[in-house]
């Protein structure tokens, strides 16, 4: 079984490895301009995924347990409405050790698995990609300095506190641009 699981991982490592310097050969041009110029461009295409992934990737037992979740959240709720509040309470108890307790801790695993495989999948694969090829030590061998911009003469920004500052202003960006639509339908 260890042989099995090494040699997964090596071609699980192999994989990844050619994908990052085919991805880096794909993107050796834009570097000419500017890395930063790069990251921002990765940054934007990763939320764009994110959020492309988010709409599309529903699994059928998502929904079953959302539609479950809401059917015995209900039913607790009109439990509750009972004239005598002492069974009323007794009757809520016992939907939620019976049914919804389960209903909901299945329902927001399956939730986080679909925002592991939706949102945080691809962006630790772009992060892990920035980190590697733009790391202090990449940015001296290649561009002679260790750093993308200094501001004043002491802070540095580096490629992955880059990232970051794109990831958050595509996120921004994009939120403002839902909010102008749902204004202009309004």
């Amino acid at each position: 079984m260890n042989s099995f699981l090494d040699t997964a991982w090596r071609l699980i490592d192999h994989f990844i490895s050619e994908a990052v310097l085919a991805v880096h050969g794909a993107l050796a041009p834009l570097e000419a301009i500017s890395p930063g110029l790069v990251i921002f461009l990765l940054a934007v295409a990763v939320v764009w995924i994110c959020v492309f992934l988010r709409k599309i990737y529903h699994t059928r037992r998502l929904s079953e347990l959302k539609e479950q979740f809401e059917y015995w959240y209900e039913v607790k709720n009109e439990a509750l409405k009972q004239p005598d509040k002492a069974r009323a309470k007794r009757m809520g108890r016992n939907i939620d050790q019976a049914e919804l307790n389960r209903v909901y801790y299945d329902y927001f695993f399956e939730g986080l698995l679909k925002s592991v495989v939706t949102i945080w999948l691809p962006f630790l694969l772009v992060l892990g990609y920035v980190g590697k090829i733009y790391s202090p030590e990449m940015m001296k061998k290649d561009f002679g300095q260790s750093h993308l911009f200094t501001i004043g003469s002491d802070f540095q920004i580096s490629g992955v506190f880059w990232f970051f500052i794109c990831v958050g202003l595509a996120l921004a960006s994009m939120s403002c641009i839902k909010y102008i639509r749902k204004a202009k339908t309004a």
